[in-house]
């Protein structure tokens, strides 16, 4: 099986996750270019059919390719052929992009293999939000599909467009027989995820707005049980920012918790004070949280007036409620906040 890897953002990551996969499953992994590649430290940089056949059948793998400067270019086709035909699998980087996330091919580009049986379109989302001149290979050829200039910033809907008109709907006409699918390169976010997911099943992308996904949403697990950590682990999929409190040491430990951003033991009884909502300007967002207890305070609500006063309302009120604080430079005490916004605060009894 010849599978080409194409486009732009993380062809050789992609290649060497699906070489490792296809290794595990105890089948003969061969990696080569037909543009250009870097040259690894386990690089077989010869034209040898034999040599490159021989490390094959001996550790069933190899990475070859026929030296140049720093990288190294295609096996003459006698060669690729006579290796192909005892690989079980062969992964060929079939495009270059100047190491960016987004590109338009040339008139030449992608070079695909003869008899290849499928091809993966990469892209990188990381160039969402960034100005075209800096994240585009082919900066001229994108600005004409896209109709757009230097300086435009990237949205999901470029993205969409360069890989369906730059990849998708000329291989397709090309390779009709060939599989031909659209692997994008995300950073983790749900945001990011759910873009990759609509790029890759075709769906229009503009249906999704970021906004949706910002703040990040966050979940705080009051006990690090066993029902604890199923929820934390099922709400960093979903991409909440996770923080667990317990009174137990041995409860709130980053081996049971591995994906949690906040460990608290908690040995007092006390209160939680949440940001809930936040106007104009000020120093920490919804969701930000301390806890406060009779000997100690952990965490931090942006500090300042507002955090003075919500410390101190927590330890005369012990009850559930909500409290707003303005950021300005009227305090008496010497402790201003003169962001200029407003907080509210929720405090809840734990």
């Amino acid at each position: 099986m010849i599978i080409a890897v194409v486009g732009s953002g993380g062809k050789t990551t992609l290649i060497k996750k699906l070489a490792s996969r296809y290794r595990s499953e105890g089948k003969s992994v061969l990696i080569t270019t037909t543009t250009h590649m870097f040259i690894e430290e386990d690089t077989l940089l010869t034209d040898d059919a034999g040599t490159v056949i021989r490390a094959i059948k001996e550790t069933g793998y190899a990475m070859a390719g026929v030296p140049d400067g720093k990288k190294f270019k295609p096996l003459s086709k006698e060669t690729f052929d006579a290796v192909c035909a005892c690989a079980d699998v062969v992964l060929v980087e079939a495009d270059g992009s100047k190491h960016l996330p987004l590109k338009y091919p040339n008139a030449t580009e992608p070079v695909i293999p003869e008899n290849t049986d499928e091809i993966i379109v990469v892209c990188g989302l990381n160039a969402i939000g960034q100005k075209a001149k800096d994240v585009c290979h082919r900066l001229d050829l994108v600005k004409a599909c896209l109709g757009t200039e230097d300086n435009t910033q990237i949205t999901p809907a470029h993205i969409q467009k360069l890989v369906t008109e730059g990849y998708l709907k000329p291989l397709r006409a090309a390779y009709p027989r060939v599989t031909i699918s659209l692997r994008p390169r995300h950073d983790g976010s749900l945001y990011q995820r759910a873009i990759a997911s609509l790029l890759q099943n075709e769906q229009d992308v503009s249906m999704i707005r970021k906004e949706w996904f910002c703040p990040q949403p966050k979940l705080i697990l009051c006990g690090g049980g066993h029902v604890s950590r199923e929820v934390a682990a099922f709400a960093h999929r979903l991409d909440f920012s996770v923080t667990v409190m317990d009174e137990r040491p041995e409860a709130v430990t980053r081996e049971r918790f591995p994906t949690a951003e906040a460990l608290l033991q908690v040995t007092e009884p006390g209160m939680l004070c949440i940001i809930t909502e936040k106007h104009g300007s000020a120093p920490r967002g919804v969701g930000s949280m301390m806890f406060v207890g009779e000997e100690k305070v952990l965490g931090s609500i942006g500090g300042g007036e507002p955090e003075y006063l919500a410390i101190c309302h927590a330890k005369e009120n012990p009850g559930f409620g909500l409290r707003e604080f303005a950021l300005n430079n009227t305090a008496p005490n010497g402790l201003d906040m003169i962001c200029g916004g407003r907080i509210t605060v929720l405090f809840i009894p734990v």
